[in-house]
């Protein structure tokens, strides 16, 4: 014998519906924008969420020409570095990791002096959208804060915000992607 499935009758589902969503509210209805959240939690997206930062950059401030690349994207870990080349020679140097694990996204910088690398701490993944990155590191005066803004199909921006004295100082890169 086959029994068909109880269906309530739309009248009933519709009652039903209105009641739960009294009780309770739009809390328990993500909204179509739940990708960017405010007051520092972010959900953890993929990694592939950030593969449009995946590749070759350069930029030229203060003198110095400077280069960054990034792994895809396609791993729980991606991996950057950069170099800045003054007058023939490398004055600075970065290994960086972008990494998603079960607590959420994090950021880490290693910068080198010398043979020693320095640097480590954890950034979090505060909020992202289809064209911005936002990690904090909130007791670490400065940077506090690491910005990656797509700009356009071959232009990011990147920026640190902190302070420094008892000043708020932000400063900003402007990046191109490198041709192939």
């Amino acid at each position: 014998m086959c029994r068909r499935p109880f269906l309530l009758p739309p009248f009933l589902a519709t009652a039903l519906a209105t009641i739960l969503f009294a009780v309770l509210g739009t809390k328990a209805i993500p909204s179509p924008d739940s990708q960017v959240r405010e007051a520092g939690h972010a959900p953890t997206p993929q990694l592939s969420a950030f593969e449009w930062l995946a590749g070759s950059w350069f930029a030229e401030f203060d003198g110095t020409r400077a280069e960054a690349t990034w792994t895809r994207f396609d791993a729980d870990i991606a991996l950057g570095t950069t170099r800045r080349i003054q007058n023939g020679k490398v004055v600075f140097s970065e290994l960086r990791r972008i990494r998603r694990t079960d607590e959420g996204i994090t950021f880490q910088a290693w910068q080198a002096h010398g043979d020693q690398l320095q640097g480590g701490g954890k950034f979090t993944l505060i909020r992202h959208s289809d064209t911005e990155i936002v990690f904090e590191y909130p007791t670490n005066p400065f940077p506090r804060l690491i910005v990656f803004r797509k700009q356009g199909a071959d232009g990011m921006i990147s920026r640190i915000e902190g302070t420094v004295e008892g000043k708020e100082v932000s400063r900003e890169f402007v990046w191109k992607r490198a041709k192939p």
